[in-house]
């Protein structure tokens, strides 16, 4: 009886053990590189260059019509643009075309596809 109760004990403080140890061992500590690029993604700071890089590869490829127009963002493939006026935006919708072949080759890793054209206020 004495030797079944001590072991039945011994199991039941074991198990307690774990649990604790479970408790505040949990999480394994995780790198910090795997750290750094959760937050610069989820911060979306890296988002700042690549912004700074769409902008100028839209000036070039735009010519003079870049000055009406401003770069947002690209989804999907689709290069969203602000543009001043319905008159721009049919200008750019004449060398739709070019523009594109022009973006694909300052930006390859946005693959770019298509232009999505929208009215608004152009800073």
């Amino acid at each position: 009886m004495d030797e079944s109760w001590a072991a039945e004990k011994l199991t039941d403080l074991q198990t307690k053990a774990d649990a604790l140890r479970r408790r505040f061992f949990g999480r394994k500590p995780r790198k910090i590189g795997d750290i750094l690029s959760n937050l610069i993604i989820s911060k979306r700071y890296g988002a700042l260059e690549t912004q700074a890089q769409l902008v100028e590869a839209w000036n070039q490829a735009a010519g003079s019509l870049a000055a009406h127009s401003t770069p947002i963002s690209v989804s999907r493939g689709k290069l969203e643009v602000t543009v001043a006026s319905n008159i721009i935006m049919q200008e750019l919708g004449f060398t739709k075309r070019q523009i594109i072949t022009k973006l694909r080759a300052a930006l390859p890793e946005a693959k770019i596809t298509d232009l999505k054209l929208r009215v608004g206020s152009v800073n």
